[in-house]
């Protein structure tokens, strides 16, 4: 599949950042960096209000259209409930869904001028079940998943869908054991589907990307 698109990648210098901009420059595309330490992108602290608009800001002076806004930047945290402390809890929820909001929100006013994709991730314990000792972390993911439905029905007669891929455990081929998952190459296959014409079809949708797991 080859892309004529302009994508902008939250998080681009990460583990599944990385993957996923190299994946989508490799079809064709044009990626916007943005990366909260980085010396070749944009540099934005994505759980900041201003920080994150003066990049957006910055990407629609640059460019005549935006076609998509993959949003990868979050964190993973556990802890039993009764040793989770407000700063844990607020942290998960600032870099995990905020960022969400903030780029969501500043995205699709770029996309808007031609239409286009807003991607997010959310996680199995978003999706279906929260864990035990992961409080935190599966209530800002299930967030992430309304988010993005919500911002499905506003926007759904403007050109821009929103989307989320919710994966069970990424495996990015380094991995110490045996472990059951989904590799990070299918991530970037669905990134890339869901930025064609036929994404589209998907808005408000969560892509359970579980691959093999034990029973």
């Amino acid at each position: 599949m080859s892309m004529d698109q302009v994508v902008v990648v939250t998080g681009a210098t990460g583990r599944l950042g990385s993957r996923i901009a190299a994946g989508l420059a490799a079809a064709g595309a044009t990626v916007v960096a943005i990366e909260r330490r980085t010396e070749g992108g944009l540099r934005a602290d994505l759980t900041d209000e201003a920080s994150t608009r003066a990049a957006f800001r910055q990407i629609a002076d640059s460019y005549p259209r935006v076609d998509a806004v993959i949003h990868t930047v979050g964190m993973w945290g556990g802890a039993p409930l009764a040793e989770t402390t407000a700063a844990d809890w607020e942290r998960l929820l600032a870099v995990n869904l905020t960022s969400t909001f903030l780029c969501f929100r500043e995205g699709a006013q770029l996309l808007s001028r031609s239409g286009g994709r807003l991607i997010g991730f959310a996680s199995m314990q978003g999706a279906d079940r929260g864990k035990a000792k992961q409080a935190g972390y599966s209530a800002s993911k299930a967030g992430v998943i309304r988010l993005a439905e919500a911002v499905a029905a506003e926007y759904e007669d403007s050109g821009v869908t929103a989307h989320v891929i919710a994966p069970s455990y990424i495996l990015y081929g380094n991995e110490a054991a045996a472990q059951h998952g989904v590799p990070v190459e299918t991530i970037v296959e669905l990134v890339r589907y869901l930025c064609t014409g036929a994404g589209a079809s998907l808005n408000g949708a969560t892509l359970r990307a579980y691959g093999t797991l034990l029973a």
